[in-house]
């Protein structure tokens, strides 16, 4: 996670289904209007296909899937550019984009605040769900960013699978 140097993360602040979710603003490129996606033959469900953003083929997921539910109707897309796993620090960090319902915005959210999940919610695979924290009475929920990459690459099984 990255801090500001003075105990603050800086978060842009999404929503889709009624869940509420967060994304380092480190990591974001820009958000925009949902491009056009080509579907991709036996991609998984999370993955709505590529989309080309900038002149690029970016791969495009699903937040409602992600989350366990429904697809989303997508208002935004967050382009996010993230160090994949694995890679070396030389390497260019890898791009994806995360369709969203809505973008409410950045927040500065003391680190202290974020709590890791309750060992009662983790189960056998990775989650997506880094940490949360509260947004007045409403839970925030801190995204994985290098899970949200290895799904975007295909590796790591799928979204509520573990990898094999």
């Amino acid at each position: 996670m990255v801090e500001d140097g003075q105990g603050f993360m800086a978060l842009l602040i999404c929503r889709t289904q009624g869940w509420t979710c967060a994304v380092p603003v480190a990591q974001v490129r820009e958000t925009m209007r949902p491009q056009a996606i080509t579907r991709m033959p036996d991609a998984p469900g999370h993955v709505l296909g590529m989309a080309v953003i900038r002149g690029m083929a970016t791969p495009v997921l699903d937040l409602g899937v992600l989350l366990g539910g429904a697809p989303v109707q997508a208002g935004r897309f967050i382009l996010m550019t993230v160090q994949a796993q694995g890679t070396q620090p030389e390497q260019p960090p890898q791009r994806l984009a995360l369709a969203v319902e809505q973008v409410e915005g950045i927040r500065a959210v003391p680190a202290a605040e974020l709590q890791s999940l309750p060992s009662l919610l983790q189960g056998p695979a990775p989650s997506m769900v880094l940490a949360t924290t509260r947004q007045d009475a409403t839970l925030l929920m801190l995204l994985d960013s290098v899970r949200l990459m290895s799904l975007a690459q295909g590796q790591g099984g799928t979204a509520s699978e573990p990898s094999a």
